[in-house]
């Protein structure tokens, strides 16, 4: 029995390895989560993230609505040009942090989803050179070395040479 293919799994991200979810040499569906790796201080970051983007909104509500004043105090020609001007920019500039907050928080959660390592396919996993406590190194071949693999059964005849694939469990 061979393997038809073999996929090495590799961390994207330095960090201590927290659990190891699978048995060496035990079977996979594509998607099971293999490796779970430290992710509190990125997370930490996402909630910083996320609470700065709330932050913004309230402070957008807050100017919006000093806005909505000042253009009322300008139709009655009791605010200066430059009121309005200072009201409309705020508004701008926070509407532009907003934007700005929410792309950090998409580019937080992507970066966060590379702590948690899943089999890109089904098939039998080898054994993990890392386990638990070990640092992960980004893009280190051999760090987390797991074979995902289908398996073929070759056998020979007198005339040919049949190949059959096969699943093994399932």
């Amino acid at each position: 029995v061979q393997a038809i293919s073999t996929v090495n799994i590799r961390s994207r991200v330095d960090s201590q390895i927290m659990a190891v979810e699978f048995r060496d040499g035990a079977m996979v569906n594509k998607g099971d989560v293999l490796f779970r790796l430290d992710s509190r201080q990125l997370e930490a970051q996402l909630r910083q993230a996320e609470a700065n983007v709330a932050r913004d909104k309230a402070a957008l509500i807050a100017a919006e609505s000093a806005l909505r004043r000042a253009e009322e105090l300008s139709r009655r020609e009791i605010a200066t040009d430059q009121r309005l001007d200072t009201a409309r920019s705020a508004v701008s500039t926070l509407r532009a942090a907003i934007r700005g907050g929410e792309a950090a928080v998409d580019s937080l959660r992507v970066q966060l989803s590379y702590y948690t390592i899943s089999a890109p396919v089904s098939g039998r996993v080898g054994v993990a050179a890392l386990k638990e406590g070990n640092i992960a190194k980004s893009g280190d071949s051999s760090a987390m070395l797991a074979e995902n693999c289908a398996e073929s059964a070759t056998t020979a005849t007198p005339q040919t040479m049949q190949t059959r694939a096969s699943r093994i469990g399932g």
